[in-house]
């Protein structure tokens, strides 16, 4: 390897000792999130697990959630139909919170709209 290779590679070294020093002092400042949508915040691993329980076909978007706006579409019509009871609804809070949590989000508003769910008898009031 020639000197004008090694100098990149010692850049290239350089950049990436930088970028994960300003990861890392990112990732540690306190954060605020003003705008934050409860059904867009939903964990893919939950996602998948309550769509398997009430036996949701996934295919066609779990393989690349969100990536373009057909999916993103689809994504957020399974998650309507997942989360469709208070039990679920308090569920997706928690996991939330505790991500935004590990993000070091401080302060967080959560972003929803109060539903009914009248097959178990849950009112717009109860949400």
């Amino acid at each position: 390897i020639n000197a004008e290779y090694m100098g990149i590679f010692q850049m290239e070294a350089k950049k990436a000792k930088e970028m994960a020093a300003l990861y890392k002092n990112c990732f540690g400042m306190q954060k605020i999130e003003l705008h934050a949508h409860l059904n867009g915040c939903i964990r893919p691993s939950t996602l998948l697990e309550l769509a398997e329980k009430k036996h949701l076909d996934l295919s066609g978007i779990s393989d690349n959630f969100g990536k373009d706006l057909d999916r993103c579409f689809k994504t957020f019509a399974a998650i309507h139909k997942v989360s469709d009871s208070l039990a679920i609804t308090e569920r997706l809070t928690r996991e939330m919170i505790e991500d935004f949590s590990k993000e070091n989000v401080i302060y967080l508003e959560i972003r929803t709209t109060p539903k009914a769910f009248p097959q178990n008898g849950t009112t717009i009031e109860d949400y």
